[in-house]
């Protein structure tokens, strides 16, 4: 079977300017790189850079796919916001990492098939980054389906059965968002073993919020972050309020 490497990082919410455009030029003859994105694919060797120094400096996700049955999903997320006691628990080593650095932690996810993969052309891989990138919101409001849906995947392969089944299955799987389907089917999930976890996971609707546990001071800070376009201010806010109703 021919080599095939896929990697592309995403911006979210932001863009590179020109002098970053050129910087991640520079890591390869071979990249493809605009305003949000980078893309580099290899059909002989690899890429010459540390993605997660590339992720850390210019990115906010990643994804790796190879038709040897390796894959990755990486999203940079502020420290600040992280709900770590939410996501920790569901954390494993080489297979959900959560790596803390100065300013961003990196979430990464992991899945080997064993057995290999299928072929893969660049139009197999230039939409899943679309469809898994809401992901990264998720965890930014402490949601750790994704994780625990790494641990899934990988379970039969790494032989962690008990581990997994010791861990709660997060509440409302049994109905996935359109990325979680996604991310379900990217790490090979089957739709029999989704239906499984989906039986042991509770339904937890989401009360609404009530703005009026917010003083006029915190009102008018949410609303100049709103103005000044901060990319972060709906999950601060929610995550505010989420705080404030369990008091």
């Amino acid at each position: 079977m021919s080599e095939f490497q896929y990697s592309e990082f995403r911006t979210v919410n932001r863009q590179l300017n020109q002098k970053e455009i050129e910087e991640v030029r520079k890591l390869s003859s071979r990249a493809r790189v605009s305003r949000d994105r980078a893309i580099f694919i290899y059909n002989f060797g690899d890429f010459r850079g540390n993605s997660d120094e590339v992720l850390l400096k210019y990115f906010d996700a990643f994804l790796y796919i190879s038709n040897f049955g390796t894959k990755q999903l990486s999203f940079r997320i502020p420290t600040r916001l992280l709900k770590t006691q939410s996501l920790c628990p569901y954390e494993y080593e080489y297979i959900v990492e959560i790596e803390p650095y100065e300013h961003n932690t990196l979430v990464t996810l992991h899945f080997t098939n064993e057995k290999g993969g299928e072929w893969l052309e660049e139009e197999d891989c230039s939409a899943l980054l679309d469809e898994l990138i809401p992901l990264r919101e998720d965890l930014l409001l402490g949601d750790p389906q994704s994780l625990y849906l790494t641990l899934i995947a990988n379970q039969e392969e790494r032989q962690i059965e008990p581990y997994v089944q010791s861990l709660p299955a997060p509440p409302n799987l049994k109905e996935l968002t359109s990325s979680l389907k996604s991310f379900a089917e990217f790490f090979e999930i089957t739709p029999d073993l989704l239906k499984q976890i989906g039986s042991q996971s509770k339904d937890i609707s989401q009360s609404p919020f009530d703005i009026t546990q917010l003083s006029d001071h915190e009102k008018n800070t949410f609303l100049q972050k709103v103005l000044e376009n901060d990319p972060h201010a709906r999950v601060e806010l929610q995550n505010l309020l989420t705080q404030r109703s369990m008091k």
